[in-house]
């Protein structure tokens, strides 16, 4: 803990100590909305509201919602609201982080754990079929995107970077092997769902030396040079 409060303090200081690229995000375009006339509304007062108010309907209906699977859906649009609130707001570093930790880590790992540990495997096989398509659309524009980032952005930072690259800087250097430890812990938690989900079922379990050796005689099988012999 001592070390992890450490982290914390030390990326603070450096978005702290971050050059600024320019004049605050939030008084530009809250002079931009008022500039149009006294009493009416901008495109940000109109953004700001409407995510003020999914962050409100998100997390009421996240607590009175009975089925756990759309609670966790209202949970992420609550999530996602929120990170538009700290983004318009020009808190970027904060957006960052709700959208990695909460959203991609929190989010991700509730919803593997209602769905292997209160969802039968009937339902499993039905929901992978009906949404196949749509899954494999949504990793397509994944990897477009990932290689379009990579495309672009690979190479140093420019030396005028903002607070949020700074904060990256501090994160995936300073301290890559804690970050990485936190990813462990989250991967140890799936695991924990995927054995309650087991034993709940009663199934059995297999063993995973033994998995992992069908797997590599699938593989060693289906490739071209066990094909032509």
């Amino acid at each position: 803990m001592p070390v992890l409060s450490q982290a914390v303090a030390d990326a603070g200081r450096s978005v702290l100590k971050a050059p600024s690229p320019g004049p605050c995000r939030a008084d530009s375009l809250e002079h931009q909305s008022h500039s149009t006339g006294k009493g009416s509304m901008g495109v940000t007062d109109w953004a700001f509201n409407l995510f003020a108010f999914c962050t409100l309907i998100g997390g009421t209906f996240t607590v009175v919602s009975r089925d756990p699977v759309h609670a966790l859906m209202w949970m992420v649009l609550s999530f996602l609201s929120a990170t538009g609130l700290f983004a318009l707001l020009a808190a970027k570093s904060i957006a960052i982080l709700l959208i990695a930790v909460y959203v991609c880590a929190v989010a991700a790992l509730f919803g593997f754990v209602l769905w292997l540990s209160i969802l039968p495997a009937e339902k499993w096989r039905t929901h992978m079929t009906r949404y196949a398509p749509m899954a494999l659309l949504v990793a397509a524009i994944l990897i477009l995107e990932c290689g379009m980032m990579f495309g672009m952005w690979w190479g140093a930072p420019p030396q005028s970077a903002g607070a949020e690259v700074m904060l990256g800087l501090v994160i995936y250097q300073q301290y890559i092997y804690l970050f990485q430890m936190a990813g462990l812990i989250v991967l140890v938690a799936l695991i924990g769902a995927i054995v309650l989900a087991w034993r709940r079922t009663g199934a059995k379990r297999p063993s995973p030396l033994a998995g992992v050796a069908r797997w590599s005689v699938r593989v060693w099988k289906s490739a071209p040079w066990s094909a032509s012999r």
